[in-house]
């Protein structure tokens, strides 16, 4: 047997703004979105591997502002394939962040 393992990031929402999170929110109750943004309580899991990276552009031309779209992108450029946004994850001191 197999097991596939994804790198998964767990940071705080501090990386995205507020109405990237409302973004967040509206797109897991989309069928074009549903299957890889996933809304929790306090945050979101976004599945950014299993579009190779284009969810990240699809987000950006709906209105994901540049602040969050460059910390996403760090994030999967440094091979996490999953990021779970938390209002209680830790706060990375290399990517920008600000408290909301």
């Amino acid at each position: 047997m197999e097991v596939v393992s994804i790198k998964t990031a767990i940071v705080s929402t501090a990386h995205v703004r507020e109405e990237d999170m409302r973004l967040f929110e509206e797109k897991c109750r989309n069928v074009n979105y549903c299957w890889w943004i996933h809304d929790t309580e306090g945050g979101a899991i976004l599945r950014i591997d299993a579009t190779q990276g284009t969810g990240l552009e699809d987000l950006k031309a709906d209105g994901l502002s540049e602040f969050a779209y460059a910390n996403l992108k760090a994030l999967y450029e440094a091979d996490y394939g999953y990021i779970h946004l938390d209002m209680d994850g830790p706060t990375v001191e290399e990517l920008p962040h600000e408290e909301w």
